[in-house]
């Protein structure tokens, strides 16, 4: 429904993934479903180049704290949406949909699922 998911032609790489359900409803049925996906584990971030992005790590900002000082942990949700993957990087954001297909395809106000569908926003675990 946010379209962070696009049907493409052919992938050259997938994302793993896999689903996480949020809440079950009175009949034992998925109300929604986070899908966690791990690009850390194909290699792309090694191929894709990029300058220095001066983020913040848990290693670099334990650094920063003292005794006395506070610390806050947002969990921003939806945040990696908001940024855009360039269209040729889509071939190596492949994403098998077999395994929630028919779950997502039950689901009010979705598209119907692609056998063939590509990332197009960036996802947790891309570094550059």
């Amino acid at each position: 429904m946010k379209y962070y998911i696009a049907a493409v032609y052919r992938t050259l790489s997938d994302v793993d993934y896999f689903p996480v359900p949020k809440g079950l409803g009175p009949l034992g049925e998925w109300l929604d479903i986070r899908v966690v996906y791990n690009r850390t584990s194909c290699g792309l971030n090694e191929a894709v180049w990029a300058p220095g992005l001066l983020l913040p790590t848990a290693d670099t900002a334990i650094r920063q704290l003292c005794f006395g000082f506070w610390s806050v942990d947002l969990d921003l949700g939806e945040m990696f949406l908001n940024f855009p993957l360039p269209k040729w990087l889509h071939k190596y954001l492949g994403v098998q949909m077999e395994a929630i297909a028919k779950h997502i395809n039950k689901m009010e106000g979705q598209h119907k699922v692609q056998t063939f569908e590509a990332r197009t926003c960036c996802l947790m675990g891309f570094w550059p």
